[in-house]
């Protein structure tokens, strides 16, 4: 069964810091979370917290951003690293779901999402990467639109022993899902 992980699309990711195609993969999200919602399916909302002041417990900044539909009965878990696996509660959730593979979007391609994408499939997930649905800022020395590409292309060659892993679009996804 699958489960839909949306990562750190909070206030201080998106608000602070330009993100790249911002709206684009916010509509994507929010098509995902509604095929998601649709089939009663699993939907998970990571939110990093720390002591910082933009990502402490019940700041703006640590908030959901609106645009994202997050509902009251979503499960929310908080994490304090960039893998969401490590010391959060995520692991034993998605056992009580019997969640086999992860569809996981989300902000900062580079940090977070990569470090979720990397620690699901240590985890033994399969793992399904809509290409279009995550983000990043521009770096030093190297675009937000390299780094996406890169990531992709990345990701789908990961070589995993016995995982899958597959980036594709969102519309391809959902393509293949409701046959």
């Amino acid at each position: 069964m699958d489960a839909l992980l949306v990562v750190d699309m909070q206030n201080a990711c998106i608000e602070e810091v330009k993100r790249f195609r911002i709206e684009q993969v916010i509509a994507q999200i929010n098509s995902l979370i509604g095929h998601f919602r649709s089939r009663d399916q699993l939907i998970v909302f990571i939110q990093h917290e720390d002591d910082s002041p933009e990502f402490s417990s019940g700041s703006s900044g640590w908030q959901i951003h609106k645009t994202i539909d997050c509902q009251p009965h979503d499960e929310v878990v908080a994490k304090s690293y960039n893998d969401a696996f490590i010391h959060t509660r995520l692991a034993d959730l998605l056992q009580q779901h019997s969640i086999d593979r992860l569809v996981i979007t989300g902000c900062a391609t580079d940090f977070c999402v990569d470090c979720t994408i990397k620690g699901a499939i240590a985890q033994g997930y399969d793992v399904i990467v809509p290409d279009d649905a995550h983000t990043t800022a521009d770096r030093p020395f190297v675009s937000a639109e390299k780094l996406i590409a890169h990531f992709n292309w990345n990701w789908a060659e990961l070589m995993t022993v016995q995982q899958k892993i597959a980036v594709i679009s969102t519309r391809r996804y959902l393509q293949v899902v409701n046959q």
